[in-house]
């Protein structure tokens, strides 16, 4: 069982990743992901080399997708690193678009594809050889040269309703970002439970992935956390609702209409300017920062609804990344319970 993930991106060098693969295990860690992220050093190279350093987490990208790799070579790869691994990989598969932009890769019907692309995989773990023609995935009457005496569980990674709709019908679990608290992770479940009903099935156990900043003192967290917290308040900030359920003031909504989203990556400098106009309250939906008190209880608040927590730690003024990810362990695990 899953229960606590460390999530790295490919952005070390490989002894490092390698080393955090080692750490992740001896803190407690049950499963250890790496982010399929362009374009940062190839994820499923480093799986297999930590998955050689260790001997009993969950290994797997976080998240694959359908458009930059074809669903046939993600399933001949996951397959791959669960022979390599002792059957111990999970597919944790999103929509993607890191990098679609540079690669001309158009991302269109993004909950299609990654439905068709789900069950191509799940058909070619199983049975080894499909004949698919979907409308936008397709696979002629290919099979994969090698045994997979296991099916490895397939995740779907979702932050939008419907494609955790789709989730919900056909994922073994579903992982969702973006929503650190209660209030928004109910909001996701119910996405969930509809696409499961829709089909007669159980919904499918529900995993966060969130961004988890710990310090002795509240302030250096928060202020680790803006800039990301900055990233996701963009992006949700414009849904419906979302406003009124975090009174989101009229002040603050036209200072975000003056970010450019599509430059944030590029622009470090005005990256801190805009990130100055997050206030604390508007951290707690995304991510958890604070000290160990206030993680320990936002954790002990999530985890009725969940069936686990993969966290990306991101490290304060002067704290190493193995710190962060040592004290995120020690501080969420029993949390969880």
């Amino acid at each position: 069982m899953i229960r606590l993930g460390l999530l790295t991106m490919g952005d070390a060098p490989v002894d490092e990743i390698v080393a955090r693969a080692r750490q992740a295990e001896a803190a407690g860690y049950d499963a250890f992901w790496v982010a399929d992220e362009r374009f940062f050093r190839e994820p499923y190279q480093l799986l297999a080399l930590a998955g050689a350093a260790t001997r009993r987490i969950a290994l797997g990208p976080c998240v694959a997708d359908p458009f930059t790799r074809h669903p046939a070579l993600t399933a001949l790869a996951i397959a791959t690193l669960d022979e390599a691994t002792d059957g111990r990989a999970v597919l944790v598969y999103g929509a993607g678009k890191s990098g679609f932009q540079e690669m001309g890769i158009d991302r269109r019907r993004s909950a299609t594809a990654l439905r068709e692309a789900t069950l191509l995989v799940r058909t070619l773990l199983a049975e080894g050889h499909a004949d698919v023609a979907g409308e936008i995935i397709s696979f002629r009457d290919g099979r994969l040269n090698l045994p997979v005496p296991r099916r490895p569980p397939i995740w779907i990674a979702s932050e939008g309703p419907r494609t955790r709709e789709m989730a919900g019908a056909v994922a073994d679990a579903v992982m969702i970002g973006s929503a650190a608290a209660p209030i928004e992770i109910e909001r996701a479940a119910a996405h969930i439970r509809t696409g499961a009903e829709r089909v007669g099935r159980p919904a499918p156990p529900i995993h966060l992935r969130l961004d988890a900043a710990i310090a002795d003192r509240p302030e250096p967290a928060l202020d680790a956390m803006r800039p990301i917290a900055l990233r996701h308040l963009l992006r949700h900030a414009p849904e419906p609702g979302f406003a009124e359920r975090h009174d989101l003031d009229a002040a603050t909504r036209t200072a975000l209409q003056a970010v450019d989203y599509r430059s944030y990556s590029r622009d470090a400098d005005r990256v801190g300017q805009w990130a100055a106009l997050v206030p604390d309250r508007l951290i707690a939906p995304f991510a958890w920062a604070g000290t160990a008190e206030q993680i320990a209880a936002a954790a002990t608040a999530v985890a009725p609804f969940v069936a686990g927590v993969t966290v990306y730690p991101v490290p304060t003024a002067g704290q190493s990344w193995s710190e962060a990810a040592t004290r995120l362990a020690a501080t969420i695990g029993p949390a969880l319970g």
